[in-house]
């Protein structure tokens, strides 16, 4: 298959924070590279993702509004609650659309509590409409829940939602020991969380580009135009445009520092926003 690579590729070498501040997540690396890659994050300040900070409902509906490519602003009607008011301007588009689609209720009293710290139990009610997934058996829910650690902790009215998303294999490892349901969901794990949909479901929303982690060994380079990799399933050549450059750390390089025989990480992403982004070298 033919990836086309625009721009950048990042270079993340693990240990320290480095350029995009994950030490102690690497668990969830593959999804804060699709999350910066495709443009639905961004780091809170220069070399630093934030990886354990919370979100709130209105950043959380406005990671998944990018991620299903609505505009910030479609032109929706307003809010019907009584604390729509308190919606960050930047999240009003975002939150309209969601609430106008299905995806988003309010928590009762007329309210929609837009800065309420969002939690593993609130996002799978939320992702299980947006995804549209299809109800779990009642006699299954119990056996799905216990699937997760903390999986019989989740209050009654998230359990449904949370066996949907255990039985459509989008609560997988390694989000398995995150998931606590009234716990805050972190950065990083939304990412990884929205990283596992596209793998799993990579048609679930329009701009969902779908995502893949090629780790193989250099056979071959044709600098600036192409990397070809050997991997377990295969060689695999990855097309890279003639301004494709990669970040060392915090220091600028060329293509012309990758060597045969060094092993690399590349994450490939597909749809509007086309990227090949070097997460590893070793």
């Amino acid at each position: 298959m033919r990836w086309l690579a625009v721009v950048a590729m990042v270079l993340w070498l693990g240990a320290p924070a480095g350029a995009q501040g994950l030490s102690g997540y690497g668990w969830a690396s593959a999804g804060v590279h699709a999350a910066l890659a495709q443009g639905w994050m961004s780091n809170l300040a220069p070399g630093e993702f934030g990886p354990g900070v919370g979100l709130t409902k209105a950043e959380a509906v406005a990671v998944l509004g990018r991620v299903a490519g609505w505009p910030a602003d479609a032109g929706t009607p307003s809010l019907p609650f009584q604390d729509a008011a308190q919606v960050p301007p930047w999240a009003a588009g975002y939150m309209s659309q969601a609430y106008y689609a299905g995806w988003l209720h309010g928590v009762g009293g007329g309210q929609l509590a837009p800065n309420q710290s969002l939690t593993w139990a609130s996002l799978s009610v939320l992702a299980a409409r947006a995804l549209e997934l299809p109800a779990a058996p009642e006699g299954q829910v119990a056996s799905l829940l216990s699937k997760l650690p903390n999986g019989p902790a989740t209050p009654a009215w998230a359990q449904q939602a949370v066996a949907q998303l255990v039985q459509a294999r989008l609560l997988a490892e390694p989000l398995l020991s995150s998931y606590q349901p009234e716990a805050p969901v972190g950065r990083a794990a939304l990412a990884q969380f929205i990283y596992q949909v596209q793998q799993v479901m990579p048609d679930a929303m329009p701009g969902m580009a779908g995502s893949q982690v090629i780790t193989g060994t250099v056979v071959a380079l044709a600098i600036p135009l192409s990397v070809t990799v050997r991997t377990p399933s295969g060689v695999q050549t990855i097309r890279l445009s003639a301004q494709a450059s990669v970040v060392v750390g915090e220091l600028d390089a060329t293509l012309a520092d990758l060597q045969v025989g060094q092993t690399v990480s590349l994450l490939l992403n597909r749809g509007a926003v086309q990227r090949a982004i070097l997460i590893q070298v070793t």
